[in-house]
C-alpha cells in the first residue's frame, strides 16, 4: 500500500488524535521527515513511508488503512483531510497534453 500524506494524518486522528511526535518515536523516522510528508513539502523515502506505516498498522489503524486504501486523498481550504474517490478526482478526467512533435506533425497534415 502507498500511504498518502491524508491517509497518514486522518490515521493519526483516527487513533484518537495520535500526535506527529508519537508516530515518530513509534516508527523511528524524525518527527521533520513525518512534518513534511504530511505537509506535502517533499516526497518521503520508500523506507519511511514503509516506518510509518507500520507504526500507523502496530498503533491499531490496519482496519482504517485498508478500508482507505482505495481511495485518493485530497485537502480542503481549511487543511483538513477529505477523502474523494479516485473516479470522481477531476485529475483522472484531464486530457495527457500532446507532445510538441504530434502536434507539428497533425498541423503539416
Amino acid at each position: 500500500m502507498s500511504l498518502s500524506p491524508a491517509q497518514s494524518r486522518a490515521a493519526r486522528a483516527w487513533l484518537e488524535n495520535m500526535s506527529q511526535a508519537a508516530l515518530s518515536e513509534a516508527s523511528g523516522v524524525s518527527i521533520s521527515a513525518i512534518k513534511d510528508f504530511e505537509s506535502g513539502a517533499r516526497k518521503s523515502m520508500r523506507a519511511n513511508l514503509e516506518a510509518v506505516e507500520r507504526a500507523l498498522l502496530q498503533a491499531g489503524a490496519g482496519e482504517f488503512l485498508a478500508a482507505t486504501s482505495g481511495l485518493a486523498a485530497s485537502s480542503k481550504a481549511d487543511g483538513r483531510a477529505a477523502v474523494v474517490k479516485e473516479s470522481e478526482s477531476p485529475v483522472s478526467k484531464t486530457r495527457r497534453p500532446q507532445s510538441s512533435k504530434r502536434v507539428r506533425r497533425e498541423r503539416r497534415a
